[in-house]
């Protein structure tokens, strides 16, 4: 009973992150079909995993955390360009985020 329980809180808990996750990208830079993939923060996450994964292969937590630091700082690198960049259009925002 346990096990399904905690099984099922992740779920929810991962479920909820992604949504709201999605619905940040979506509000923030004003169109529906945004996601992660799009902006290059997806390829941040798995970047900051495989480092971990390389380098720190002792912990079984440490590829979630790195792949929450290179999320962010895709995210950061790409929230930079966006304020540097203020009148540059979306198309520039979508090369930038893909390499």
């Amino acid at each position: 009973y346990q096990y399904r329980l905690s099984r099922i809180t992740l779920a929810i808990i991962a479920g909820s992150s992604l949504a709201a996750s999605g619905a940040t990208l979506q509000s923030l830079f004003q169109n529906p079909l945004a996601d992660p993939h799009l902006f290059g923060i997806s390829g941040g996450a798995a970047l900051g995993a495989s480092i971990v994964i390389a380098f720190f292969s002792q912990s079984i937590i440490g590829p979630s955390i790195g792949a929450i630091i290179g999320g962010l700082f895709a995210f950061g690198l790409m929230f930079f360009y966006l304020k540097t960049a203020k009148n540059s259009p979306l198309h520039h925002c979508l090369l930038v985020g893909i390499v």
